[in-house]
């Protein structure tokens, strides 16, 4: 690893000899040795006089990162320090020493430094100072962890760099500093980054990275740089007199006063952004996407849109030469996309050219791109996918673009425009489906929407629209809809996402009575494909139906002038609420046929009080399901009923 990395540094300021001759006393000295840290606590009770004396002799309370580093600056040779799972957070104050004793962690020799992963294995500062110093000359790379919180009046306030630096999968979030919230990177050192992310750091300059006066390559590859802010210039990177080159990265959510995205101040040295995207950043000024001052910075494959600025929202040119290759300048807001001019290498898509001048005639002008949102699209950084229809498929020149895109996806035959190479359309199935088709009595309804994402992109912004109705009036659902499926909870519906969304109705008695059948319909859209929709239908079987039952308090041998009360119980046995009931006995008697009235509700079964009556003899108004209504009625028999035995 550190051999790699001596040849490529080998174009410093320090003679080709020296570097040899380091190199070969790193790979050769036999104290280099690796230490594993099992204490989170910022401690110094060990021996940190060598790397082997404190591990034969830890102060009894295990090995903290700042006695590892410290033993490792005392120890001749490229240590490895492994990191377990926690949180090492900083705890010692002090500064104005460079021996990782106090503050910060300095270090002073060749050191690898490996966590667990950025999740699981942090490094805090407590904001107490930077986190990491890597002195003159030295080379360190630093691995799978999170380094944060680091607050200090000073450059670097996630790390300052002086030396001959790898990150690799690191985070580093959270950090304040004047030059460079999280990374600060000095005359005559080397950067190079790959994936990882640079977020939430603040600094006058260069929120997320400030780089100046590198002779050697600083380079960023697959990193996310979002959400730092600059009080002055550069919200996302800094960059003067640097050779700088971005790779499969993007830079979004960014802000600053000017260069909301990169400032760019190259000087003699040429800056290439190959496979970037530029999105969401914001300048108060000037250059929403990019400021370029000075330098050459050239843009391949690039995509830059969604970028604010009162002047030059999307790329503003100030001076050195800006030139673009196969790259999507469109759909900036609060001034036109591109001021100035720039050196067009052709096929390159411009929304609103006004204000510039450069282009030729193969570059396409002053059209919408087409593009899906901000999404994760594959690959380790975000990116906006070309749609179907945009003038950016197709009409690249695949001479000097890469020859894959920003996700490492293979260019076709003849490239796109921008960042993302198209490879085929978002697309979605939609299908609903309720678990009771035909209903005759009080249910509930349990209603399963499923949606698969069989296209080729993440779909963004999903909206659900779910509406229960009968005969045409919408009805409250019970319950949902529910979600499930989203494995990774980023509100998308990615490609190997199928989302369920579940949602419950309990009939109602108005429902049974009403008799059309229930229609739950769903609409699914997002933000790169037209809504689809489907229905689930639940027929209702309506069926009325009244049983009597009538009975007498007497059935003995008839008396002349006896009383016989008759008792007549209606019970609805249908499922529909049934209305305005009443009686007429079909007596045989000779005396005045009974007439049944006094009518009472004698039986309520849940729900109570859905058999209501307004209290109008002879008729009882509604008998629900279940109920029943008990009417009663006498009769006087007659002489003529006792000689004809009745």
């Amino acid at each position: 690893m550190f051999e790699k990395i001596w040849f490529q540094f080998s174009k410093t300021a320090m003679p080709l000899c020296i570097s040899i001759g380091l190199l070969l006393a790193n790979h050769t000295d036999a104290r280099a040795a690796t230490i594993s840290v099992n204490q989170t606590s910022d401690v110094v009770n060990g021996d940190t006089s060598s790397v082997a004396n404190l591990i034969a002799s830890d102060g009894g309370d295990g090995i903290s990162l700042r006695e590892a580093i410290i033993a490792s600056n005392n120890s001749p040779g490229a240590d490895t320090i492994n990191l377990g799972a926690g949180t090492h957070n900083l705890a010692i104050s002090g500064s104005g020493e460079d021996n990782a004793a106090t503050g910060d962690l300095d270090i002073s020799d060749n050191l690898e430094i490996t966590g667990a992963g950025t999740s699981t294995t942090i490094v805090d500062a407590n904001l107490l100072d930077r986190v990491f110093d890597v002195t003159d000359f030295v080379t360190v790379e630093i691995a799978n962890l999170t380094i944060r919180d680091g607050d200090i009046n000073q450059p670097g306030g996630g790390i300052r760099n002086k030396g001959y630096l790898s990150l690799v999968d690191v985070d580093v979030v959270n950090n304040t500093g004047t030059d460079g919230g999280g990374l600060h990177s000095l005359k005559d050192s080397s950067l190079a980054v790959t994936r990882g992310q640079f977020s939430n750091n603040d600094a006058d300059k260069g929120g997320g990275i400030w780089v100046k006066d590198t002779a050697v390559d600083t380079t960023l590859v697959d990193v996310s740089i979002s959400g730092n802010t600059a009080s002055d210039l550069g919200g996302g990177i800094f960059n003067e007199k640097s050779a700088l080159s971005i790779i499969g990265s993007t830079l979004n959510g960014n802000s600053a006063l000017e260069g909301g995205g990169l400032y760019n101040k190259g000087g003699s040295f040429t800056q290439t952004l190959t496979n970037i995207t530029l999105s969401g950043n914001n300048a108060s000024s000037l250059g929403g996407g990019i400021f370029a001052e000075a330098g050459n910075l050239d843009l391949t494959n690039v995509t830059v849109t969604n970028n604010s600025s009162p002047t030059g929202s999307g790329i503003h040119v100030k001076g050195g030469t800006t030139s673009l290759l196969n790259t999507i300048v469109a759909g900036n807001t609060g001034s036109a996309d591109v001021d100035n001019t720039v050196n067009s290498l052709g096929t390159n898509l411009i929304g609103n050219s006004s204000g510039s001048s450069g282009w030729i005639g193969s570059d396409i002008l002053d059209v919408s791109p087409t593009l899906g949102a901000l999404a994760n699209n594959g690959g380790s950084t975000q990116t906006h996918a070309l749609l179907s229809g945009s003038r950016g498929i197709n009409e690249g020149n695949n001479s000097g673009a890469p020859a894959i895109d920003q996700r490492g996806v293979l260019r076709d035959a003849t490239v796109d425009i921008g960042a993302y190479e198209y490879s085929g359309s978002p697309s979605f199935t939609i299908a609903k489906v309720v678990d009771i088709a035909n209903i005759s009595a009080l249910s509930t309804l349990t209603y399963t929407i499923t949606v698969d994402n069989d296209g080729d992109f993440d779909l963004t912004t999903p909206t659900l629209t779910d509406d229960l109705t009968q005969d045409g009036v919408s009805l409250l659902l019970t319950t949902g809809p529910t979600l499930s499926g989203d494995t990774d909870s980023d509100g998308q519906i990615d490609t190997d996402e199928i989302w369920v969304y579940t949602a419950t109705y309990d009939v109602t008695q108005a429902n049974l009575d009403d008799g059309n059948d229930l229609v739950n319909s769903a609409d699914f859209d997002t933000a790169e494909t037209a809504s689809a929709s489907d229905s689930a239908s639940t027929t209702i079987n309506r069926n009325p139906l009244l049983e009597v039952t009538k009975t007498a308090d007497d059935t003995t041998d008839l008396l002349l002038g006896q009383v016989i009360t008759y008792t007549y119980d209606v019970e609805n046995t249908g499922n529909q609420t049934i209305t305005n009931v009443s009686l007429a006995d079909a007596h045989n008697g000779s005396g005045p046929t009974p007439i049944p009235t006094n009518e009472t509700l004698t039986t309520d079964n849940p729900p109570l009080g859905d058999s209501t009556d307004g209290g109008t003899n002879e008729t009882w108004d509604t008998i629900a399901p279940g109920d029943i209504v008990t009417f009663t009625a006498t009769y006087t028999v007659t002489q003529s009923d006792v000689d004809s035995l009745q």
